[in-house]
C-alpha cells in the first residue's frame, strides 16, 4: 500500500452511502481506460480519466483457460504451494469458498512488507509480504482449488475517519457467476473499502512478468479527486 493525495468536494459520511464518481490523475489516462469497463468512463482528459463507481469497473473480459492454469508466477504446482493448499483443504474441507481462501491467506502472510513481487511459491516458502504477496499467494491457492483468478493492480479507496481514502494497491480477481470479482486478501477486515479500481492485470505471469508489471504500473494514479457521489 503507499498513500495517494485525495481530494474531496464534501468529507460528510453521506457522500460514502452511495456510489461515486471520481477524477483519477495519471501518465496513461488512455491505457487505464482501457482497463475500464467503457461505461464506467465519464470522461478522459490529457492527465486524467473520470470514473463512476457503480460496481466492480474493471474490464470483464471472460475468463480463458490460462487464468485456470499453474504458471511462473502463480505456481500452485509448486512444493510449496502444494503443501499450503493440502493444509487448507485439511482445515476447510474439500470444497473452501472464496471467503475461506481469503482468510486463510490472510493469516498465513505477515504484513511486513515484501521484497518486490514475489512469485506464490516465495510466498508460500517465506510467509512474508505486503499486498502483492497477498494477492499473488490468494491467486495460487484459488486457482489451484479450481477458480479462475487472476493478479489486478490499482488504486482501492477505502473509508477513513475524515471521509475517503486512496492506496496504490493489489488485490485479486475472482470468476464468480460470469463477472470478474475484486478479492481483497490484504485488507479483510480492516478499513471499509469503497472501491477498487484496477490499472489492469498480470497478463503475462511468465519468468518476464515483471514487464507486464511495469506496463500496468505506468497507468499508476498520483492524485484523486472525488466529485461527488453517482445523481445517475
Amino acid at each position: 500500500l503507499y498513500i495517494i493525495p485525495v481530494e474531496a468536494a464534501a468529507r460528510d459520511g453521506a457522500q460514502l452511502d452511495q456510489p461515486l464518481v471520481v477524477a483519477l490523475k495519471t501518465r496513461d489516462p488512455e491505457g487505464f481506460s482501457g482497463a475500464l469497463e467503457p461505461d464506467r468512463v465519464v470522461s478522459r482528459g490529457p492527465d486524467e480519466i473520470v470514473v463512476q463507481l457503480t460496481g466492480y469497473p474493471g474490464r470483464q473480459s471472460g475468463a480463458p483457460a490460462s487464468w485456470s492454469e499453474a504458471s511462473f508466477l502463480v505456481d500452485f504446482d509448486h512444493a510449496d504451494v502444494v503443501a499450503l493448499l493440502d493444509d487448507g483443504l485439511s482445515m476447510l474441507g474439500p470444497d473452501p469458498t472464496t471467503e475461506e481462501w481469503m482468510q486463510f491467506t490472510h493469516d498465513r502472510v505477515d504484513e511486513k512488507g515484501g521484497a518486490g513481487f514475489e512469485i506464490a511459491s516465495q510466498v508460500a516458502r517465506r510467509r512474508v509480504g505486503d499486498c502483492t504477496e497477498h494477492a499473488v499467494l490468494f491467486t495460487a491457492l484459488s486457482r489451484g482449488s479450481g477458480t479462475p483468478t487472476r493478479v489486478a493492480v490499482g488504486v482501492v479507496l477505502v473509508e477513513v475517519d475524515d471521509g475517503i481514502g486512496a492506496f496504490g494497491h493489489a488485490w485479486a480477481e475472482v470468476w464468480e457467476d460470469d463477472a470478474w470479482v475484486p478479492r481483497d486478501p490484504t485488507l479483510l477486515d480492516q478499513l471499509p473499502i469503497l472501491a477498487h479500481i484496477p490499472y489492469g492485470v498480470i497478463s503475462d505471469e511468465g519468468p518476464a512478468y515483471s514487464f507486464s508489471l511495469f506496463e500496468v504500473m505506468g497507468r499508476a494514479v498520483t492524485g484523486v479527486r472525488v466529485l461527488g457521489p453517482d445523481r445517475s
